[in-house]
């Protein structure tokens, strides 16, 4: 269900065990002389235990810590991240994880939150309304940047990080989207009964042309389009999130720097709904991307909730006074699409903070479903898939008139330039969602023409 643990507790161990080749946590233990840590696992009935990251997404991992340069930064590697299954024990996840996570040899121990499932567009309309592609302060301005070089994203390349698509519907023919596969996971859509509303209304977004109802998305000449599931064939659940973001930055990175990866996940346990690199795995993973070359937009959740008050497990902070704790991606949130005062209000249920960097509209924006066409898809959900956009197409500008993207910082603080944007507004304009990108103005900021 939404909103729960997972049953698992993920184990970090500290730095010198980073190349351990044990697919057995406990065997790790008892070879590295981690006496106390196997001990417990013992007297937890010998649970099952196993790298967070699949043997792929390990070596894919291995080569990004080696292009980022991590053990020369003092980060947590990927490789250190084991999964404790739980589920089956009496000792609940919390409590497990706070008896691990005081072991020597130890780092850090969480119990896995769950991913918080996407919410499908609205019922269906007879109008369908893609304002949010209109001149600024409607919508983002893609219609005045359309004569541009580069002005329909052209040859960028984007991952949706998610869990379920229908990639045969007929907006996203020309796009031709795609999934990246792998043994542990797979697009859930159909798996029983389980619909890819959400993933489907995003990739619209993104790339939909030539509907009969009009709906139609920011990239006409995107150089691909692909899906990395986080669905746990196993498990049977969404939440191998981390391994999905190591594959899609890895699968970017063959492609050259400055392309797009959009994360659609938010996590949440004890009634939370937060960004994903809220959890330790998941920024690792969406930091390491960035610092190999790739931009990551985020949705910054629908919880109401002030992110500069949240701290994680290992005291990180969401704050833009904590710099080091920055993983670099852009998190968005949600405004209503109403023009008020010349700017836009924030959804009522959008998370907010100094960490958020935009916001674009969250109500109302024209996609798909699995097997239809609905008006009403939005939340931060909607609202990261229109900046995914944005960011793809301006990358693409960009390139054309310098002969390289910006790096996934310059695009940041390009985008979240107050100048630069549409402006959020009362009332409560105190909770931060920042402004709302403008192609138009960024368009001259990088020197499109």
């Amino acid at each position: 269900m939404d909103g729960e643990f997972t049953g698992f507790v993920v184990v970090v161990l500290t730095a010198e065990h980073r190349g351990a080749p044990e697919t057995d946590l406990r065997e790790l233990a008892e070879r590295a002389r981690l006496t106390e840590l196997g001990a417990l696992l013992g007297e937890l009935g010998r649970p099952p235990t196993a790298p967070l990251l699949g043997p792929e997404r390990r070596a894919e991992a291995a080569r990004l810590e080696d292009v980022a340069g991590v053990d020369r930064r003092g980060r947590r590697s990927l490789l250190l991240f084991w999964q404790v299954d739980v589920r089956e024990i009496a000792l609940g996840p919390e409590q497990a994880a706070r008896a691990l996570a005081v072991l020597p040899g130890v780092d850090i121990a969480y119990a896995e939150a769950g991913v918080v499932e996407g919410t499908a567009p609205g019922a269906e309309r007879e109008q369908y309304t893609t304002g949010y592609l209109d001149r600024a302060p409607v919508g983002v301005g893609l219609d005045a940047v359309a004569g541009f070089r580069g002005g329909a994203g052209d040859g960028m390349h984007l991952v949706d990080v998610e869990q379920g698509w229908r990639f045969g519907h007929p907006a996203l023919a020309a796009a031709a989207p795609f999934l990246l596969t792998d043994p542990r996971r797979a697009n859930r859509d159909g798996v029983a009964g389980w619909v890819g509303d959400h993933g489907t209304a995003v990739l619209t977004v993104l790339a939909a042309a030539g509907t009969a109802n009009g709906v139609r998305g920011l990239l006409g000449a995107a150089g691909s389009l692909a899906t990395a599931s986080h669905y746990d064939v196993v498990a049977g659940r969404g939440r191998l999130v981390a391994d999905a973001v190591v594959q899609a930055a890895n699968h970017l990175f063959d492609l050259g720097h400055g392309h797009v990866l959009l994360v659609e996940v938010e996590l949440g346990a004890n009634g939370a709904d937060l960004p994903a690199e809220t959890a330790p795995a998941e920024y690792e993973a969406i930091r390491l991307a960035v610092d190999a070359g790739t931009v990551v937009v985020a949705s910054a959740g629908n919880g109401q909730r002030d992110l500069d008050a949240w701290t994680g497990p290992d005291g990180r902070r969401l704050r833009r006074d904590h710099p080091a704790d920055d993983s670099g991606s852009i998190l968005v949130g949600a405004a209503v699409p109403d023009v008020v005062d010349g700017g836009h209000c924030r959804r009522h249920d959008s998370n907010w903070g100094s960490r958020v960097d935009v916001h674009a509209w969250g109500r109302g924006i024209a996609t798909a479903t699995a097997a239809d066409y609905q008006a009403d898809f939005g939340g931060t959900s909607g609202a990261a898939a229109v900046v995914a956009g944005v960011c793809a197409v301006l990358q693409a500008m960009r390139r054309e008139a310098h002969g390289a993207p910006l790096t996934p910082r310059e695009l940041r603080a390009l985008i979240s330039h107050p100048d630069l944007g549409t402006p959020q507004v009362e009332p409560g304009a105190h909770l931060r969602i920042g402004s709302m990108p403008d192609l138009e103005r960024l368009a001259r900021a990088v020197g499109a023409r």
